[in-house]
């Protein structure tokens, strides 16, 4: 049976090749694969399932399944440089603020709510540029670093409600107040509970001495 077999547009080649019903069943859906990955994958079966005639077909796919794992891994590798570079940025902003003042104002907010795309009968907005703007800038990575130092630092932590400006986070907090999340109180309780149990193992020790 003729099969066309188009590798990738990038390649500039379509070759006809009989397969074998093996390879026929194997890609028979190639037409709808969405990512590369399968592609990569039966090349590398096909490694140990050659056929007569394949030579130049599978040389080609071979050079482009090696291309794109170049490709990918230094995608990959840059990824996780810009995360790593972002998340550094974060916690040294975090720990200039938290030497600079001794209170942190930040909204009482679900952001793993926010990041949920909401269903199609629930009535809520949902804006995709601003999900796809938070994924690149992570604010919940930021929170967490402004977090972590002022809890370090020993200062207050207050939680006033969401959906306000700064100025009107600012104000609500001068003439309500807030709810107190300080991380000291929490860090403490914390502790006392790992050095209770210490307390018990060492008077259990000293029991069966």
């Amino acid at each position: 049976m003729a099969v066309l077999y188009p590798i990738l547009p990038s390649l500039g080649h379509k070759w006809i090749l009989k397969l074998p019903d093996e390879h026929q069943e194997r890609l028979k859906h190639l037409h709808a694969w969405r990512g590369a990955s399968k592609l990569a994958a039966h090349q590398i079966w096909w490694r140990a399932h050659r056929f007569s005639g394949d030579s130049e077909t599978f040389a080609k796919v071979e050079s482009w399944r090696v291309q794109d794992k170049h490709l990918w891994s230094w995608e990959a590798n840059a990824r996780r440089k810009a995360i790593a570079r972002r998340r550094d940025g974060y916690r040294v902003f975090g720990a200039r603020m938290s030497r600079r003042h001794q209170t942190l104002v930040i909204e009482k907010l679900n952001i793993a709510r926010l990041a949920k795309a909401p269903k199609p009968d629930e009535e809520r907005e949902f804006n995709r540029i601003a999900s796809s703007q938070r994924f690149d800038t992570s604010p919940s990575e930021l929170r967490s670093a402004l977090l972590n130092a002022f809890r370090r630092e020993g200062a207050r932590v207050i939680e006033v409600p969401a959906g306000m400006n700064s100025a009107e986070m600012l104000a609500y907090y001068r003439s309500n107040g807030g709810d107190s999340i300080d991380g000291p109180a929490l860090r403490s309780l914390k502790f006392n509970r790992l050095r209770k149990i210490s307390c018990d193992l060492n008077t259990q020790s000293e029991q069966t001495d």
